[in-house]
């Protein structure tokens, strides 16, 4: 059985942004975020860090939205949709480059994440 990873500061708060989509309150998200901060004391509200995060999950979020035409599509390899319909590794690698001060640990989490989030829900 695999264990929850450590709480951190960046992977709190892509747990809150990932319910972000366009139509949703940023007021109330950002609120989210700094109880969740303040109650895991994991730090302040930094938001130039939240907005990093933010321009991360929002690339993340668009690439898997593109389906069948993302880059890390690979092709869906039974009848139903899978994890391993993306290729993780790579797009995990791709976004550790673009986004250096992301800690990879909370890259490497919210990948999966994400594509289990919009793709296979």
């Amino acid at each position: 059985m695999q264990t929850k990873p450590e709480s951190t500061y960046d992977s709190e708060v892509l747990d809150v942004l990932a319910y972000e989509f366009g139509f949703s309150n940023r007021t109330e998200i950002e609120e989210k975020s700094k109880r969740k901060l303040r109650g895991k004391s994991l730090g302040p509200y930094d938001q130039k860090r939240i907005d990093i995060l933010r321009r991360f999950k929002d690339e993340v979020q668009s690439e898997i939205g593109k389906f069948s035409q993302s880059s890390y599509y690979t092709k869906r390899l039974g009848k139903y949709a899978m994890l391993k319909d993306f290729d993780i590794k790579q797009f995990t690698r791709d976004m550790a480059s673009r986004y250096p001060e992301i800690p990879q640990p909370a890259i490497k989490s919210f990948i999966p994440y994400a594509v289990y989030l919009y793709y296979l829900r």
